[in-house]
C-alpha cells in the first residue's frame, strides 16, 4: 500500500511539474512576444520621428531666409 501511495505522489508531483513548466513556458513566450511587439513600435515611432526631422531640415535649408511674421490688427 506504502508503494502505491508514493507512486501516486510522484506521479501527482510530477504531473504538476509539467503543468508548471506549461504555463511558465507559455507565460514567457507570451513576454517575449509583448518585448518584440513593443519594441517593434518603439523602431516605428523612432523612424517617424527620424522622417520628420528630415522633413524638416530640408524645409529649414530651402527657406534660409528669415521669415516674416505678420501681426494681425487688432
Amino acid at each position: 500500500m506504502k508503494l502505491i501511495d508514493w507512486l501516486l505522489k510522484k506521479s501527482t508531483h510530477h504531473k504538476s511539474f509539467v503543468i508548471d513548466h506549461k504555463e511558465h513556458k507559455k507565460k514567457t513566450r507570451d513576454s517575449f512576444r509583448r518585448v518584440k511587439r513593443d519594441n517593434m513600435l518603439i523602431v516605428q515611432k523612432l523612424r517617424q520621428h527620424e522622417n520628420r526631422i528630415a522633413k524638416l531640415e530640408g524645409m529649414m535649408e530651402e527657406n534660409s531666409q528669415p521669415m516674416k511674421i505678420y501681426r494681425k490688427g487688432r
